[in-house]
């Protein structure tokens, strides 16, 4: 999750009204050393992740890599700026290198409802796609595609 933003830009110390909230999803390829961020205004479900995937892929064939090396990363590169609007959060995200590369950074607009389940067999078929990393299962997965 970014947190929250202040789209009026009033910021008296840390208790300040945000209009908007972003919430993050991100990709790390690191055979290609390859960064993609994808953020919502609405909220981060399974469906957002989803579309974010399909956003990337077929393109992009690659294992899941942990991100969260990457966010430790962005948070040093926001660098205490008051992320005060959509466009500074996204433009700034920009500018930010890992391994020397600079992230693709998307803003998806699309709402998400949350609850929304898949049946039994829809949730199975998918699960066979994914390998679930041993002792952090709930967090990190490889992801299997197959050309057809």
């Amino acid at each position: 999750m970014v947190g929250s933003i202040d789209m009026a830009a009033r910021a008296w110390d840390h208790d300040f009204k945000p209009e908007t909230t972003l919430k993050l999803f991100g990709i790390s390829i690191p055979a290609t050393n390859e960064t993609f961020f994808y953020f919502t205004e609405s909220n981060a479900t399974a469906d957002f992740m989803v579309d974010a995937l399909e956003h990337l892929w077929p393109t992009y064939h690659s294992k899941y890599n942990p991100i969260e090396r990457v966010w430790g990363r962005l948070k040093n590169h926001w660098n205490g700026e008051l992320l005060n609007s959509i466009e500074k959060v996204l433009g700034l995200d920009r500018t930010m290198t890992w391994n020397g590369c600079n992230p693709v950074v998307n803003l998806i607009t699309k709402s998400y409802e949350k609850g929304v389940r898949l049946t039994k067999s829809a949730m199975n078929e998918i699960e066979e796609a994914i390998h679930r990393i041993r002792g952090i299962e709930k967090w990190a997965v490889d992801i299997l595609f197959y050309n057809e």
